[in-house]
């Protein structure tokens, strides 16, 4: 029986530590081109982020405006803003207000 002065040896049953022995077979580290190249022949995707086509915008715009459409509408949309060179909203602002023009009066 212990006293609380007294530290038990956790080791004291084991006299004889030769066979303890450090492991030599520690594995080399691949190389970057190694795991590139083995990700690749497996089809991992790049974890690079893709390239977004839009811009980022300071321009007053603070409403949320969130739609459901077609596929083909979408890519006109992102076509437009691409060829003009604006942000999405005001490309948003440019339909509405040309659709105004066209047909002021609205349906009741």
């Amino acid at each position: 029986m212990t006293t609380g002065d007294e530290r038990i040896n956790s080791f004291a049953e084991i006299s004889d530590l030769s066979d303890l022995k450090p492991k030599n077979d520690v594995k080399k580290k691949p190389t970057k081109s190694e795991v590139n190249k083995l990700a690749t022949d497996a089809g991992f995707p790049s974890r690079q982020a893709p390239i977004d086509r839009r811009k980022l915008y300071r321009t007053g715009r603070n409403i949320q405006l969130n739609i459901k459409v077609t596929s083909k509408a979408n890519e006109d949309f992102y076509a437009l803003v691409d060829l003009l060179g604006v942000p999405l909203g005001a490309v948003f602002e440019m339909a509405v207000d040309a659709l105004k023009a066209t047909n002021p009066k609205p349906k009741k």
